[in-house]
């Protein structure tokens, strides 16, 4: 009879732990959002970072999507791009590619509607010092592969590997991937994204 009942309660067990793993797989998802949406506290304003595995994924796409929906909630919203081919802004002839092309080490144009000033670099800048230079924004989304900070939103579209990085808050895929670690959102969702940001940025108040 011990026999048995020791037997019984090893498979009691076994069933307390199953039912312990599965409600951590449910709830372990929501954590990451709470997790990632305290991590401002020292920050001037949030940052959040929109990053894939491989390039062509479609972030700028995500991005140029979610804007006009933050937008329509109020949130003024600067945008830092990692790029790592290269770039020219300035267009030949230019009086500010002329003063460059003369030896600036940098360059600010300034207009009665704005500015802009390019800043030669001997080795690559740091995304989120930069992000800190935008003045007059709510919140700064940073494009990248691999750079930028927490938190983090993970594209992927059946490109690559989907390894999540350990600073990934929420997931959105094409097609859906069945992930456990983190919040997976459909990637073409702009409205679910901009909720999702929204939260990162501390509004408590959104359902994600």
């Amino acid at each position: 009879q011990r026999g048995v009942g020791q037997v019984d309660s090893g498979r009691d067990g076994e069933t307390r732990q199953r039912n312990q793993d599965h409600h951590e797989n449910q709830v372990e998802p929501q954590h990451a959002l709470q997790r990632h949406q305290t991590g401002h506290a020292r920050r001037s304003r949030p940052l959040v970072t929109i990053s894939a595995p491989v390039s062509n994924t479609g972030k700028t796409t995500f991005i140029e999507r979610v804007l006009p929906e933050l937008r329509a909630r109020g949130i003024r919203v600067g945008v830092v791009k990692g790029d790592c081919h290269g770039y020219d802004v300035d267009e030949r002839g230019k009086d500010s590619w002329r003063f460059k092309e003369a030896g600036a080490a940098g360059v600010a144009v300034v207009s009665p509607n704005g500015y802009f000033i390019e800043q030669r670099t001997e080795t690559r800048a740091d995304l989120v010092a930069i992000a800190a230079r935008l003045t007059d924004v709510d919140l700064v989304l940073i494009e990248s592969r691999r750079h930028g900070t927490a938190p983090r939103i993970e594209l992927f579209r059946e490109r690559g590997e989907l390894t999540l990085p350990c600073d990934a808050a929420a997931c959105f895929t094409k097609p859906q991937q069945g992930l456990t670690e983190v919040r997976e959102y459909a990637l073409d969702d702009a409205v679910k994204a901009a909720e999702v940001i929204a939260f990162l940025m501390g509004n408590k108040r959104i359902g994600v």
